[in-house]
């Protein structure tokens, strides 16, 4: 068993072709499920910590949009859309290339008594996540970068030129339709990069799913299609979220590489029952690494 704590995962980036490790700090109850169920859950983005997740985004999106060259009509109605809280669907599983981050272990790991699950990422698991229809996406904490992109795209759009359709009524609609479809589209994309500069300190990666409804005209070929949204309670609510497996098998997405003990979590006195655990879930404990934060926090 492995108890080195001073090594490190390479941050990967746009060229690395994603040969690193990514750490999901989690509960040691949620990481028992992880395994037991073989499937990692990804929630609705509306859900996740940051109160105003995407709405600090479509804030700027609707004010460059509205300053656009567009049509007024079109601009009115994307708009109206990003304003409704219901918008966006996209559901989230979050990583980070920090590997032993104090405030991620205060935050989402029980205040330091949980976990942190290495996942290993490489160029499969990228084209097997889309194959569901997800993508692995690194989050951006940069106003001026958010607003650089924001900028092109509209410049983009507005040198689109809208031809004459065959539509007796209005021989734009369906080129403004389709237009509007990609403007919508793109922001939802958009919204799921980008997050306040607050949160910089997670260095976050993630993977993004949008669920779609089910119907006869999904693509039958992409099993992430045929994928409804479950829930769960909390003590205050109810959280609507999509599963992905990680199971070894032919739509495996992630494999484990490394358990982190939390910096209050007794690791010497756990990591047997872990690694009984994984065997009983036909994962080979001897392939991962079980670990311990090097943080002297006590709580």
């Amino acid at each position: 068993m492995n108890e080195d704590s001073s090594s490190t995962a390479t941050p990967p980036n746009e060229d690395s072709g994603l040969n690193t490790v990514l750490y999901h700090y989690t509960t040691v109850e949620s990481c028992m499920m992880i395994i037991q169920s073989a499937s990692i859950r990804l929630t609705n983005i509306h859900f996740l910590n940051d109160l105003q997740e995407q709405f600090w985004f479509r804030r700027r999106f609707s004010h460059q949009l509205r300053e656009s060259k567009l049509p007024d009509e079109v601009k009115k109605r994307i708009c109206d859309h990003l304003g409704d809280a219901k918008f966006a669907s996209d559901c989230c599983f979050c990583l980070s290339t920090e590997r032993d981050s104090l405030s991620q272990w205060r935050s989402y790991a029980a205040n330091g008594c949980g976990v942190a699950i290495g996942f290993e990422m490489d160029q499969q698991m990228v084209e097997t996540l889309r194959s569901f229809g997800g993508r692995l996406t690194k989050v951006v904490y940069c106003e001026s970068q958010m607003e650089e992109r924001i900028a092109g795209q509209i410049r983009c759009w507005e040198n689109v030129s809208i031809p004459s359709a065959s539509n007796e009524v209005n021989p734009n609609i369906e080129a403004i339709a389709i237009l509007e479809f990609s403007i919508l589209n793109n922001a939802m994309l958009f919204a799921s990069e980008f997050k306040h500069p607050g949160f910089n300190d997670e260095r976050e990666w993630r993977i993004v799913l949008r669920p779609w409804p089910q119907s006869e005209n999904c693509n039958e070929s992409s099993q992430f299609r045929r994928v409804k949204f479950e829930y769960r309670a909390t003590a205050t609510d109810i959280i609507p979220f999509v599963t992905l497996p990680i199971a070894p098998s032919e739509h495996q997405v992630l494999r484990v590489r490394e358990i982190v003990f939390g910096p209050r979590n007794p690791m010497r006195t756990k990591a047997v029952g872990f690694r009984e655990h994984m065997k009983s879930a036909g994962i080979d404990p001897d392939s991962i690494s079980f670990t311990k934060s090097a943080i002297p926090y006590t709580g």
